[in-house]
């Protein structure tokens, strides 16, 4: 499990490990840790701390299995995942350092949440790895009464899909042994001639091509399908390859039923100051439709590329 880590555990850079930003982005920070935590001496941490949400590619696993918990942290030191969001006002999942914890997961509902993970029809699907809804069942403490002055958009956004029950618009899953997992965002997932994919496996698609540096992917209409992908690359420097190259890459990977049907090459991607990728304003620049409130964004100017690419 060790291979490919060099002098105090840090893994050694090869094309892998540059080809996806966010894994990258991840060791860094890791390593930058460890040179304080060094100091200390690392028999002093009783527990890593990793607050998300987002789905975790499988690049980023890797990093935070082998070398933040096992480099890092000497194997001994749990990595603690927990999820919720502002409008919770706390944790809905979170594992807990005094009992088994499985690499990546996010434990299982925290104190006061009746979570489930639910099918369209509402059915719960825990324990059988099924991805679906995750829903709250019951009020919870630090609950969201409503939004400021628009009290229909609220119902709306978490009470409409299913009567009396919380839909947070994530996708989850519960395998067999009762841990939880989160898959992303609901309402990001594809519907490709009646299946469904989420963008972060599109991505993750694209990303192990050794030209691509990091995508983002969307879906669009399509007469036939319903909904087809288009993906946005950007590629490593001195890269050379072509859209259809990454298309057919992608298609080898996840199967010929999600091949994108287009491709576009761009200098950057529109990203957060907190470096997530915008998903909906990419997707509403491709379109040409209003992209909404983009105040968040760090680097706007990336939409204008896109928009051109894709005229």
């Amino acid at each position: 499990m060790r291979q490919g880590f060099g002098h105090r555990g840090f893994r050694r850079k090869d094309d892998r490990d540059r080809r996806h930003e966010a894994a990258r982005g991840v060791l860094v920070v890791f390593e930058q840790a460890a040179d304080v935590l060094g100091a200390f001496g690392f028999h002093q941490l009783q527990q890593f701390l990793g607050l998300g949400g987002g789905e975790l590619t499988k690049e980023v696993r890797g990093v935070v299995r082998i070398h933040l918990f096992e480099d890092v942290g000497g194997a001994h030191v749990p990595v603690i995942n927990c999820t919720g969001g502002t409008e919770v006002g706390a944790c809905f999942l979170s594992p807990t350092s005094i009992g088994p914890i499985k690499a990546c997961s996010v434990g299982g509902p925290a104190l006061g949440m009746a979570m489930d993970v639910v099918a369209d029809d509402g059915t719960t699907l825990v324990g059988t790895g099924e991805v679906g809804e995750l829903v709250c069942r019951a009020p919870f403490p630090g609950m969201t009464r409503g939004f400021w002055r628009d009290p229909e958009k609220f119902v709306e956004t978490y009470w409409s899909r299913i009567p009396g029950v919380w839909v947070h618009g994530d996708w989850a899953s519960v395998d067999e042994d009762g841990f939880w997992f989160l898959h992303g965002r609901s309402d990001d997932t594809l519907n490709i001639a009646g299946k469904r994919i989420g963008p972060a496996e599109l991505e993750s698609a694209a990303v192990d091509h050794p030209a691509v540096q990091e995508a983002a992917a969307v879906g669009v209409p399509h007469e036939v399908k319903g909904e087809t992908a288009w993906i946005f690359c950007c590629l490593l420097p001195d890269a050379d390859t072509s859209p259809a190259e990454v298309a057919a890459h992608v298609a080898g990977v996840l199967g010929k039923a999600f091949k994108p049907e287009r491709v576009f090459f761009v200098d950057a991607l529109p990203k957060t100051r907190s470096a997530k990728i915008v998903r909906r304003a990419v997707r509403a620049t491709a379109l040409g439709t209003d992209p909404g409130d983009l105040s968040s964004l760090e680097n706007p100017e990336a939409l204008d590329a896109i928009a051109a690419a894709v005229s």
